[in-house]
């Protein structure tokens, strides 16, 4: 099961939505980290990052972030910035990285063998 938190409630179909965390669940086994994904809903960069999770076949935390820069306070005490994907694996001493392309590079050579 994957647990996604979202800043409202939403109506997902195929999923159980309990306040702000949906929970999805299917027919797959994924690996299990500590991973934490802060994106925004149509971000094509954030889409990128959450394909290859999803290649790699990765469990992962998502936190959605609000539209305006300016309300990303959550993000920006993460990371110093407000741009999103922004990748944290406490785990792997990660605790922040940026840029779409360093991300999937880093999910690919930390995880790629994992699944």
């Amino acid at each position: 099961m994957r647990r996604a938190t979202v800043p409202w409630p939403t109506t997902v179909c195929g999923t159980h939505i309990d306040h702000e965390i949906i929970y999805i669940s299917g027919p797959y086994e994924r690996v299990m980290t500590n991973l934490l994904l802060y994106e925004l809903s149509g971000c094509p960069y954030c889409t990128k990052v959450k394909e290859k999770l999803a290649d790699l076949d990765l469990e992962y935390d998502s936190i959605m972030v609000p539209g305006p820069h300016d309300e990303r306070t959550e993000v920006e005490e993460v990371s110093g910035q407000t741009g999103v994907p922004v990748l944290v694996d406490e785990a792997n001493g990660i605790d922040w990285m940026s840029e779409s392309d360093d991300i999937v590079e880093y999910l690919d050579q930390t995880y790629g063998n994992a699944s």
